[in-house]
């Protein structure tokens, strides 16, 4: 299978520039996966305390950066 656009992951904006909306957009799915690994990574701290916690503030603050990041695309396309 062969792809029909080399570019496709690289969007450009109308006038063929990137735009910073797609540089954030790539820095809140960044953020994300930041904010998900470090969450994950204190439920195995307190699951080997004893009492294993998910703390769900982090994990709300991750799906509100991720549709920032949602939002921030479709300005993008």
């Amino acid at each position: 299978m062969t792809w029909q656009d080399e570019d496709a992951w690289f969007r450009h904006d109308k006038r063929g520039e990137l735009s910073p909306s797609h540089y954030l957009y790539w820095l809140a799915n960044m953020m994300v996966a930041v904010i998900v690994i470090f969450a994950f990574a204190d439920l195995l701290v307190s699951w080997e305390q004893g009492y294993p916690v998910t703390r769900i503030i982090p994990f709300v603050a991750a799906i509100m950066v991720w549709l920032i990041g949602q939002a921030l695309r479709s300005q993008v396309e």
